[in-house]
């Protein structure tokens, strides 16, 4: 009830009057608007969404020019990193740093009506991905709802850069092998001509240089492997002060940078991938090289360390070569030095975010580690530990002997390549073997089955891996074993990135030799493998 007091003009002079009104109509009405208005502002403030509501800003002729933030709700200030008191009354030109909001004239226009807009956008300030809706409010404004989608998108990239990068593998894969085989067929054949010049044939000194070009065409074979699938490594014992000197001359070669070797005497040998080693100390020394541009010292240094299982490394106990570069850069900042073995992870704007994530892997994959110190400002020290391996290092291609590597044994080779094969048949048969070639696996079985029973049967089986449209390799080996347990095969491949080719041995090969492959690398693996016969006899 409402109590209205009014003056009554009486005969003895002014008195108060009452006027009673039933309100409980209105009352309630009231009661039911502001319980609606807070059920409303309640689910205003809890939502998952950021909801803010805008006022259009219009120019003299009627145009919508901007818009200015009304109001918001809590989530808004949480998703987008901002007070409340701090964007209410403002422009969007000044909160969001859009020069021209994208939906400005399209959503704005004076007494809108119809459906929600929606559409995704990037915030440059917070750097981070909204999924927007947009529906008129009252008569010149508009409600906004965001959703923070940044992780979203951020997997979406990541899944995109993925489907690249293994269509590029598959790629990259094909080019090598068919790559590699025609470096195989060019060079074996150039080493049959040095083989049969006489010393001091001019001639033989140009080869020499065509050799020079073949290890680089090989090494460039071997890099788009690594780069684009990171395949196992094809181990060999190595010298890691010949690796890394080179590294250095050619990946600061034209820079202001100098490079300082401090490696200890009595460097422990590693049993490693010297193509895959060689990429990841290039990798670090390139990045060294851009964090000083003005130049400046890198320092690489190497000892042999012990490790122990209360050190704290994530390695198996066991002696290590420890190969620290240091540089004299700009530092990596405390809260990025977590993240610079991720996938896509740079902070260079040409970057592919891949090339320390390579690293990482290839080291895992050698029974390594690497580790990275550094801080704003005072360079940047990356420490790979290899396994030293206690083997000797075989002599290089161009160092070996090759008149020690004749023999007298049947040999069977198996190839898709005719230029292979027929360059195989003039290497093993210049230096003594006896050599049938064949294109594909079933044809390898057929022949090394009537060799035995004609009682000349093969002492050697070289097959190649791959072979399309036809049997390879691995399904030939198997079927070999079940015509004589006892077979000695070596494979062969020009993929080079192929765990077989890493461990032959987990798969019934007594040898491997990845293409392309050079005269003296032949022989010795074809010795190598007959050695095993013998041991087995």
């Amino acid at each position: 009830v409402q109590q209205v007091l009014c003056p009554i003009k009486t005969i003895t002079g002014f008195r108060l009057g009452c006027i009673l009104q039933d309100i409980t109509r209105r009352k309630a009405a009231e009661n039911a608007l502001a319980a609606s208005e807070g059920r409303l502002k309640s689910l205003y403030n809890n939502m998952a969404e950021g909801v803010a509501l805008h006022e259009v800003v219009l120019d003299d002729t009627g145009k919508p020019v901007n818009y200015r933030i009304v109001d918001c709700n809590v989530q808004y200030e949480k998703i987008l990193g901002i007070r409340r008191e701090d964007v209410c009354g403002k422009l969007a030109t000044e909160v969001y740093g859009t020069p021209e909001p994208p939906y400005l004239v399209e959503f704005t226009t004076p007494g809108i009506t119809g459906v929600p807009a929606h559409m995704e956008t990037y915030f440059a300030p917070m750097d981070k991905y909204f999924d927007i809706s947009i529906a008129p409010w009252g008569k010149n404004g508009f409600a906004t709802i965001f959703t923070d989608v940044t992780q979203r998108k951020k997997m979406e990239e990541e899944l995109s850069r993925k489907q690249k990068m293994d269509a590029l593998g598959v790629l990259a894969g094909g080019i090598a092998h068919d790559f590699n085989n025609l470096l195989a067929g060019m060079f074996g054949f150039m080493d049959l001509a040095r083989e049969s010049m006489k010393p001091g044939d001019p001639a033989v000194g140009y080869l020499g240089k065509a050799f020079i070009a073949f290890e680089r065409a090989k090494s460039l074979s071997r890099q788009l492997l690594t780069f684009s699938k990171g395949g196992m490594p094809v181990k060999q014992p190595i010298r890691l002060p010949d690796i890394l000197r080179e590294c250095c001359n050619l990946s600061l070669s034209g820079s202001n940078v100098r490079c300082v070797f401090s490696l200890r005497e009595g460097l422990a040998v590693v049993d490693a991938d010297e193509h895959q080693l060689s990429q990841v100390f290039s990798n670090i020394m390139i990045n060294a090289r851009q964090a000083m541009p003005e130049g400046g010292n890198l320092t690489v240094s190497g000892e042999n360390r012990t490790v122990t299982a209360g050190d704290g490394i994530p390695l198996h106990a066991g002696t290590y070569a420890a190969i620290t570069i240091r540089d004299e850069g700009i530092g990596i900042p405390e809260n990025m030095i977590d993240k610079v073995f991720d996938p896509f992870f740079t902070t260079k704007q040409q970057g592919s975010g891949l090339g320390l994530a390579i690293c990482y892997s290839v080291i895992k994959k050698h029974g390594g580690h690497i580790s990275v110190e550094s801080s704003s400002g005072s360079g940047t020290a990356f420490t790979v530990w290899l396994p030293a391996s206690g083997k000797a290092v075989r002599p290089k291609d161009g160092d070996r002997d090759t008149s020690s590597l004749k023999g007298t044994e049947n040999i069977l080779v198996m190839d898709d390549e005719p230029s292979i094969r027929e360059m195989a048949m003039h290497i093993l048969t210049s230096f003594g073997y006896s050599v049938v070639t064949v294109r594909e696996g079933r044809e390898a079985v057929d022949k090394y089955r009537v060799a035995m029973t004609s009682g000349k049967p093969f002492d050697l089986v070289i097959l190649d891996l791959t072979v399309p449209g036809g049997m390879g390799g691995e399904k030939a080996i198997a079927e070999l074993k079940k015509v004589d347990p006892d077979v000695i095969a070596c494979v062969t491949s020009g993929y080079a990135d192929n765990a077989i080719l890493s461990d032959p041995g987990a798969y019934g090969f007594a040898a491997m030799i990845a293409k392309p492959y050079r005269t003296s690398e032949l022989l010795q693996t074809v010795k190598e493998a007959l050695g095993k016969r013998k041991d087995k006899a």
